[in-house]
């Protein structure tokens, strides 16, 4: 009985060694994928059962095990550059790494349903973002719900924009905004704000599977729901509308719902990455839609087969090359 022929060890195949990584059992991505939805099973029957609880001892739980899900399937790169900055109430981080050119900056929020998340947990994306853009990155640990309520990570968002334009001497025509699910929603609030405050736009923006549509009431909500694979049924719109109540606010506010939001033709180029087979579908088209009637350029980028801000979810060939198109979006557009 011959064996097989041993592969030669050659130089391209160590280069390759780092950044294999061993597959993850399915029963442990089931499990990682269940605590984040707050323990919500997405296919029980019983909608009473589907409500997750928002105390802060059960978001603090998702929270920890959203931190060790991403530290395993997408971990900080080694060659990472990380600096802590002070904003007025709360902290960020620039990050740098070698392919990034100095006082070229992407200003990222991180998604998480405005309940968890953080720069760690999406540090593999803003890292893949900035390669492909050749761009430094603010990414802003903006405050979040149950301990913090809307507005209050848009006036962080608005913060930080401030604090780039300002300390760091960072000009507009220099910076992205972006971000994932409700960081993409976010990065659009902030859009409106810097309208309505007279402050200067940046040079582009992108948003990938926005959380953007609060009252959860487009068409895809629903066609959507058996091909929707991170969220259970009814979970959504249930955190839209705890999170509406605890502010005090309509979930078609245009600051909580960017897809009502008004648009002008001064506002930057945006890029919109979504899912076609993710419950939030129609919220992008929906942004679009709103982008666009006021004047301003925005391009929808629809993946078939990709989950829920799949861009945060490294092991994935589309996470790749979804933030090289990204990364290319953003390098022709800043100065």
């Amino acid at each position: 009985m011959r064996l097989p022929a041993v592969e030669t060890l050659t130089t391209a195949a160590l280069r390759r060694i780092p950044t294999w990584r061993p597959p993850l059992p399915q029963a442990v991505i089931d499990r990682a994928l269940l605590r984040e939805r707050g323990g919500v099973h997405p296919w029980h029957p019983d909608p009473a059962r589907t409500a997750p609880s928002y105390s802060v001892r059960s978001i603090q739980r998702t929270r920890e095990a959203m931190e060790r899900t991403q530290r395993i399937m997408d971990p900080a790169p080694r060659d990472l550059k990380r600096d802590q900055i002070q904003l007025p109430n709360c902290t960020a981080e620039r990050l740098r790494v070698p392919e990034s050119r100095a006082g070229r900056v992407i200003l990222y929020f991180h998604g998480g349903a405005f309940l968890r998340g953080s720069t760690d947990t999406h540090i593999g994306a803003i890292a893949r973002f900035m390669r492909a853009s050749r761009c430094e990155a603010v990414s802003v640990d903006y405050r979040m719900a149950p301990e913090h309520q809307h507005p209050a990570w848009v006036d962080d968002a608005v913060d930080a924009y401030r604090h780039l334009t300002g300390e760091l001497g960072i000009t507009p025509d220099h910076i992205a905004v972006g971000g994932d699910s409700a960081g993409g929603s976010l990065a659009l609030a902030l859009l409106q704000r810097l309208h309505t405050e007279g402050l200067p736009q940046p040079a582009a923006a992108f948003v990938v599977s926005p959380w953007a549509d609060l009252t959860c009431s487009g068409p895809s909500h629903t066609e959507n729901s058996e091909s929707e694979v991170m969220f259970g049924p009814g979970v959504i719109p249930h955190c839209a509308q705890w999170l509406a109540d605890q502010a005090g606010v309509a979930t078609d506010d245009p600051l909580f719902s960017p897809a009502f939001g008004t648009y002008t033709a001064d506002m930057p180029p945006l890029r919109i990455d979504v899912s076609t087979i993710e419950q939030l579908r129609s919220d992008a088209h929906r942004v679009e839609d709103a982008y666009r009637a006021g004047g301003a350029t925005a391009t929808l980028h629809e993946h078939p087969t990709a989950p829920h801000a799949w861009t945060a979810i490294g092991t994935l060939s589309a996470a790749r090359q979804t933030a090289k198109d990204i990364g290319r979006f953003i390098d022709d557009h800043l100065s």
